[in-house]
């Protein structure tokens, strides 16, 4: 949750989305392949703040809101491609991660239209994003075979009134990680 004392808002994001994927066991590693996020979806919902505590049901002039994923650690950095003929609202673009710098991101944004309701879903339901392959060998000793972990983090830009304000990548407790399982 985020509170912007700057719009008297209480600001609730829930992502979520499916990964599909097949894995091959082989010498000494197991592989990732057909990795694809399905059906990523963004929930922002607004309540009003007064004295630091959030309450009813708030209502904001516009907003903008994106979600971004790609490897969760600084370190993976995996390829990226969108579904063909995916929307102008789904693109591939170099910009901050939490704590990393620039990294290549899929992002889902939108700017729905004003309706009045202290809520917008975005739904990317025919917009599936692509991972490359990605191989986890075994490590000496008894640890277990690194798996591929994605984040994910929403940003957004709300206007109420005449002012507006801004949440983004500030650092890493604002992303989310997504590790898939494996044998």
């Amino acid at each position: 949750m985020w509170k912007t004392t700057h719009l008297h808002l209480c600001v609730t994001f829930a992502v979520h989305g499916t990964f599909t994927y097949k894995t091959t066991t082989g010498r000494g590693n197991v592989q990732w392949t057909e990795q694809r996020l399905r059906d990523p979806a963004l929930r922002i919902s607004f309540t009003n703040l007064s004295n630091g505590s959030c309450g009813k049901a708030a209502v904001p002039n516009k907003v903008a809101i994106q979600q971004h994923w790609t490897g969760y650690a600084c370190s993976f950095n995996p390829s990226i491609t969108l579904s063909v003929g995916a929307p102008a609202s789904v693109s591939i673009s170099v910009s901050g991660w939490p704590s990393c710098g620039n990294r290549k991101q899929a992002v889902y944004a939108t700017s729905p239209p004003y309706d009045g309701k202290s809520y917008y879903n975005q739904y990317n339901s025919g917009s599936p994003t692509a991972f490359g392959k990605f191989v986890g060998w075994k490590p000496p000793g008894n640890a277990p075979i690194p798996h591929p972990c994605y984040g994910v983090f929403p940003s957004a830009t709300i206007y109420r009134g005449s002012n507006s304000d801004s949440f983004g990548a500030g650092n890493l407790s604002n992303s989310k990680e997504v590790c898939l399982g494996g044998p």
